[in-house]
């Protein structure tokens, strides 16, 4: 944090200290989403990316195929363009809308659209301090660790996955190919991340 010794400010902006670019630092909730979203796990992963010339993603570009045949579609940007996460079903799509042009996934959602075919689309507004990654996330985990009734929903198999995700997305756009998820320990990428891209 600020003011604290150790705060080093551009620490996301580097493969080494950030692991990836705006797919990992943001795009990473966008994916465990699809997961729970769909119910079930991403299965392969297409993806393109606009890299900074420090190497770091500024944008990524992913379609997802989930293991039960659904297809979630990921657009992520630091302030390039508007953010974007549509869920492709097999009843119809949802789309999460951002205030424009945020650019980024983690800003709040202000509403869910609901398309299926032959019938009208449903607009779900959320309350204007609703905010996908806080503050009912952050009071749940706080409930959570004082002993209160409320669980966690949130495991770290399912951390792993969306991580694994995220690196399948990497080796992707570096391979021009469709990537498998879970990715073989044979595959240089499962032991050493992005630094095997390089």
């Amino acid at each position: 944090w600020v003011g604290n010794e150790a705060y080093r400010p551009g620490w996301r902006f580097t493969v080494d200290e950030g692991g990836g670019g705006a797919l990992m630092d943001a795009g990473v909730h966008a994916l465990y989403l699809t997961e729970l979203l769909h119910g079930a796990p991403i299965a392969s992963v297409s993806a393109v990316m606009r890299n900074e010339d420090s190497g770091i993603d500024a944008s990524a570009f992913c379609q997802l195929r989930m293991a039960n045949g659904g297809i979630g579609t990921l657009h992520i940007g630091w302030l390039h363009g508007d953010a974007g996460f549509s869920i492709q079903g097999t009843d119809g799509y949802m789309t999460f809308v951002y205030d424009e042009p945020v650019g980024y996934f983690g800003f709040p959602v202000r509403a869910i659209r609901v398309f299926r075919e032959g019938e009208p689309t449903q607009t779900h507004y959320l309350p204007l301090e609703f905010n996908v990654m806080e503050p009912q996330l952050y009071r749940d985990l706080v409930e959570t660790f004082a002993g209160g009734a409320r669980s966690y929903p949130a495991f770290g198999r399912d951390g792993r996955r969306s991580l694994e995700a995220a690196v399948a997305a990497y080796a992707s756009d570096a391979r021009r190919a469709i990537v498998e998820v879970p990715i073989p320990a044979s595959d240089p990428v499962y032991e050493r991340g992005l630094s095997a891209l390089r």
